[in-house]
Parts: structure tokens; sequence; C-alpha cells
């Protein structure tokens, strides 16, 4: 079986519906990146992903992207009353 489906398995019995199909993510993500090589064609952009959870979208992007950039990433926590609430 497809390691892809492996991961999926445990989710699809939990899943109520889909918001926003593959396809549209990727539409997406390619008008987003059209906006950046047009807003910013003649400066660097400097993209900042937050990870986990930014990963897939940011490197996406940034396959589409026709300008100079940095791309970097950071981790955060959360704390209340000095515990992580990251547990």
């Amino acid at each position: 079986m497809d390691n892809k489906l492996d991961v999926y398995s445990g989710w699809i019995n939990n899943i109520e519906s889909i918001l926003f199909s593959e396809n549209q993510i990727k539409a997406r993500i390619r008008e987003l990146a059209n906006l950046i090589n047009k807003d910013y064609a003649d400066k660097k952009v400097i993209i900042i992903g937050l990870l986990k959870g930014s990963f897939m979208f940011v490197s996406d992007l940034v396959r589409l992207l026709n300008v100079e950039y940095i791309l970097d990433f950071m981790s955060i926590s959360s704390y209340k009353n000095n515990v992580s609430t990251d547990h």
C-alpha cells in the first residue's frame, strides 16, 4: 500500500467534510505566488514559515516564485504560568 494512504488511513474515519480540495489549494498557492512575483519583481522577499505547520505550504509557494527571496523557519511555543502547553 502507498505510504500516503497508510498515513491517512487513521484519519479517514474522523473526517466530517473537506473544506478545500487539493486542486483548490494548489490554485490558491499559484495565485499567491503570481501576486508576489508581480508585486515584488524588483525586490528581495523575506519568507518566514512557522514550524511545523507551514512547511508544505511554504515549500509549494517558493517553488513557484520567480523573485529573489530569503527563506527561514521559526519554531514557537506557548507558555502559561511558565509551563509549556506543548505536550
